[in-house]
């Protein structure tokens, strides 16, 4: 079995990408790009990604998220994330959830 294959098989067991990489010993860049590779392939949803984020942790990204569209600074996905990782947030979890939340539609999926 491939890691992507392991990956994916974890998700299906309710595993959320920060447990994928703790228990594969990756990244959660390397987690990332499996999961987005898994989607991409239509392996995998982004739906299956975000049913493995707790409720907890979901309410805190979203509370994140409404506090920072207010915000007078820098703009965008990254400033977003920064600014979850200065108070403390797991940031990269944050990160896979936006991109699984707020997908951008490319082309090729239309």
């Amino acid at each position: 079995m491939t890691k992507k294959e392991e990956a994916a098989r974890l998700v299906k067991k309710g595993l959320s990408p920060r447990e994928i990489a703790r228990k594969m010993g990756k990244t959660m860049w390397e987690i990332q790009t499996y999961l987005f590779s898994l989607i991409a392939e239509r392996r995998l949803t982004r739906s299956d990604i975000l049913l493995t984020i707790s409720a907890e942790e979901k309410e805190a990204f979203e509370s994140h998220i409404e506090s920072y569209r207010g915000h007078r600074g820098k703009k965008g996905h990254w400033a977003l994330i920064e600014s979850a990782k200065l108070k403390g947030m797991d940031f990269e979890q944050l990160r896979i959830y936006v991109d699984c939340r707020d997908p951008k539609v490319s082309q090729s999926h239309l």
